[in-house]
């Protein structure tokens, strides 16, 4: 029975994790942003190039992802 829910996990793991990433990938067709106007904007990281911004849900889906992982 565990294996079975260890397989579990790991299917939808890889669904949200997949849709994640297929979206975050398929950008460009949608404007090449993964924000919206009304929700909260990109801000400037606390390092690297002036002209880089970061978004709020991919780091926040990375910092998840890291937490998870451990």
């Amino acid at each position: 029975m565990a294996i079975e829910r260890l397989d579990l996990a790991t299917a939808l793991g890889i669904a949200v994790y997949g849709a994640f990433f297929i979206t975050m990938f398929a950008r460009p067709p949608f404007g090449g942003s993964l924000y919206d106007r009304n929700g909260y904007l990109p801000f400037k990281p606390p390092f690297g190039p002036e002209k880089w911004r970061w978004d709020v849900n991919v780091t926040g889906g990375h910092i998840a992802g890291g937490v998870a992982t451990i």
